[in-house]
């Protein structure tokens, strides 16, 4: 009868950070999941997107810390025509659990809102209806490391056993003018100074091809040389130009190592005039 009554005074709180029947697509569902582990302090070590109707799981490690215990997490992605739900636990507890639940679902949950707030202004924006100081008439460069287990989110292969860092490039030209750019001109500058330029497609897919697990000495993965050149060939940055009003995202690849910044050079048409841009990481 105890153990009744403490399971059913857990059921109702836990219910309550549910996330079941979510309006969101897979592919928000496994960033939000990522993002939110990683704001928690969790270091994701394993990554296996959901799809839909293929459930995903991401698992969490958090090392311990003055008066609190290491930490190990399991989130289960489940994607159906019916909704998304997605499912954190604690590994190792039966009862305890509310905690980590709660605070998964208001890390969630904000970013889900951060996003749909995101969505809306760019598309205020888009539409000039948004306040003049949110429309910044100026060029915008992005340039991210994607490192370990995030590059799951848009690619199929770990691609960091394999020795290859992506790098994620976003470009966006919210004024009138048009620029060039010359993607492979992008480079990364490593702790020591040395600037990396990016590799190409066929050298990524030859180290990720040839790489083997640590452990097992298996291969990183069953992908043939030329399927891996395709997937990363759909994925990367081949825009040269970048219209008035316009967009251009993609990927470049870069030999795995320690970086702290970019740098990347557009060019004005009309002008050629050059515009230097450096990211730091």
């Amino acid at each position: 009868m105890l153990c009744a009554v403490i399971m059913s005074g857990c059921t109702a709180p836990i219910k309550q950070y549910g996330l079941t029947n979510l309006a969101i697509s897979c592919d928000e569902a496994n960033r939000f999941t990522y993002e939110t582990l990683s704001n928690l302090g969790f270091t994701v070590s394993a990554f296996t997107p959901a799809k839909m109707g293929q459930r995903g799981e991401a698992k969490g490690t958090r090392e311990a810390t003055e008066g609190l215990p290491a930490q190990n997490v399991t989130v289960s992605i489940d994607c159906q025509p019916t909704g998304t739900a997605v499912d954190a636990r604690e590994d190792g507890k039966l009862l305890g659990q509310l905690e980590f639940k709660r605070a998964f679902y208001i890390s969630f949950t904000a970013a889900q809102s951060t996003e749909a707030r995101r969505a809306e202004m760019a598309q205020r924006i888009a539409e000039g209806k948004a306040a003049p100081v949110a429309q910044r008439q100026a060029l915008q460069v992005l340039i991210r490391p994607v490192r370990g287990q995030a590059a799951r989110l848009d690619f199929e292969i770990d691609l960091a056993a394999g020795g290859v860092l992506p790098v994620r490039i976003h470009i966006s030209n919210p004024t009138d003018r048009r620029y060039k750019l010359t993607p492979d001109d992008i480079q990364l500058n490593r702790r020591d100074r040395t600037r990396v330029a990016p590799l190409a497609t066929a050298e990524a897919a030859a180290l990720v091809g040839n790489a083997k697990l640590a452990g097992s000495g298996g291969p990183v993965t069953s992908m043939s040389a030329d399927v891996i050149t395709q997937l990363l060939d759909g994925k990367r940055l081949i825009a040269t130009r970048v219209g008035p009003h316009s967009e251009v995202t993609g990927y470049l690849y870069f030999p795995l190592a320690d970086y702290v910044r970019a740098r990347a050079v557009l060019t004005e048409e009309d002008s050629d005039e050059a515009e230097g841009f450096v990211v730091e990481f």
